[in-house]
């Protein structure tokens, strides 16, 4: 059984956009991630590029114990996961793949699993192959 891992964020926390000494705040019309040091200093961090860079920096600090913790073996889990599930929709068309990709939904499913696996590998030191590697 998996261990329970409890939202990042309480309710409240999300109401207030703020849970310790992080908090997401408007700079300038710009979404960004304020961090307050100790002595009450207030680092932002703000672009697509810098906060997915803050992403990946807060997931390598975590421990590699931590269940909370992003890796290549989950990685590649999900990965598995989503080539099984791809197998499942083609046999369950048939064996047709052009009758499968008419079914509702396939290839928007599909292609945000894919999409999926590439933003979570991408945090990684070393990411994982791309996504069209999945097929």
């Amino acid at each position: 059984m998996p261990n329970e891992i409890a939202p990042a964020l309480a309710p409240e926390e999300w109401e207030l956009r703020r849970v310790g000494a992080v908090s997401l705040d408007a700079v300038q019309n710009e979404e960004c991630v304020v961090i307050t040091g100790p002595n009450g200093e207030d680092l932002s961090v703000s672009g697509a590029r810098d906060v997915f860079a803050l992403m990946a920096l807060a997931n390598h600090a975590l421990s590699d114990r931590d269940s909370r913790k992003i890796t290549a073996a989950k990685i590649e889990a999900l990965r598995d996961a989503v080539r099984e599930w791809h197998r499942c929709w083609l046999g369950m068309a048939e064996g047709s793949e052009e009758r499968l990709r008419k079914m509702p939904d396939f290839e928007p499913r599909k292609q945000m699993l894919e999409e999926t696996v590439a933003t979570l590998a991408a945090i990684l030191p070393s990411h994982a192959p791309a996504s069209s590697d999945l097929q």
